[in-house]
């Protein structure tokens, strides 16, 4: 068994160095990504509405790299309150804003601070109610362990699952 550990530890470092993927479906979203990204600052920003999404880009700081980090999202705005929704809180970005809870979003030339509190209780079950019924993409709603339609109940046994955010602005009130 080490053998094979030592021999794809060295497989690694030499596709690292050669620029070649050992994971061609995690190049493939990261490739996605990057296109999203782009689009999302070349146009304007699209209108927030009650209960819509509004693709935005989101920037945290790395927790074990301290460095920024870009990943498209939906912003959710519902009930008055600005909200990030995950499907997965194991995923990077979920992460990095639990342990630095401050991040920027951004769509054209819209740059905006904000402050994040991880939400697990009825109110973020809400917002994943409003976040399936304003998502369209069904790939989006398929990364989810509950379907459009769920009752409140089903979302919130999921909730361990998932991660949500509420947004505010920053402490210190500039954004």
């Amino acid at each position: 068994m080490r053998r094979f550990a030592h021999r794809f530890y060295l497989a690694r470092i030499a596709s690292y160095k050669l620029g070649v993927s050992m994971n061609p479906l995690r190049d493939e979203i990261v490739t996605t990504n990057r296109k999203m990204i782009e689009r999302i600052l070349a146009d304007p920003p699209g209108q927030l509405h009650r209960d819509a999404c509004a693709l935005r880009v989101l920037e945290t700081v790395g927790r074990l790299s301290g460095r920024p980090h870009r990943t498209p999202v939906g912003l959710l705005e519902h009930d008055g309150q600005r909200y990030l929704v995950c499907p997965d809180r194991n995923r990077d970005w979920p992460a990095n804003l639990r342990a630095r809870p401050r991040c920027l979003l951004a769509a054209g030339s819209q740059r905006i601070e904000y402050r994040t509190t991880p939400i697990d209780d009825d109110e973020a079950a809400r917002a994943v109610a409003a976040y399936l019924s304003a998502t369209a993409q069904p790939w989006v709603s398929a990364a989810f362990p509950v379907h459009d339609g769920a009752s409140l109940a089903q979302i919130a046994a999921a909730m361990p699952q998932m991660a949500v955010f509420r947004l505010s602005p920053p402490a210190n009130g500039r954004p």
